[in-house]
């Protein structure tokens, strides 16, 4: 017979769930109060495609604000998409 074993969530991790982009920048200006980003270790969780479109919007740096990135992520969200469709009350 097996055994069944239970899981337990590692309480390390939290998912976070910003509702607007001004929520957004305070998350970031949190786990960066330098008020800078490195972009190599922004980038280091993307794939290669979301790589090269973030630095064809944005430019090749080594920085970035997590003013402007908030915006940019924000503008790209669906939670955006939301807020601006006309239609999306019905949703």
């Amino acid at each position: 017979m097996s055994r069944r074993v239970k899981f337990r969530a590692e309480p390390r991790y939290e998912v976070l769930n910003p509702q607007s982009q001004d929520e957004l920048e305070a998350l970031l200006r949190e786990m960066y109060p330098d008020n800078r980003i490195a972009a190599s270790e922004f980038q280091a969780a993307l794939n290669q495609v979301d790589k090269a479109i973030i630095k064809s919007d944005l430019g090749i740096r080594n920085w970035y604000t997590p003013k402007e990135l908030a915006e940019y992520l924000w503008r790209r969200s669906n939670y955006h998409a939301i807020e601006t469709d006309p239609y999306a009350s019905s949703l």
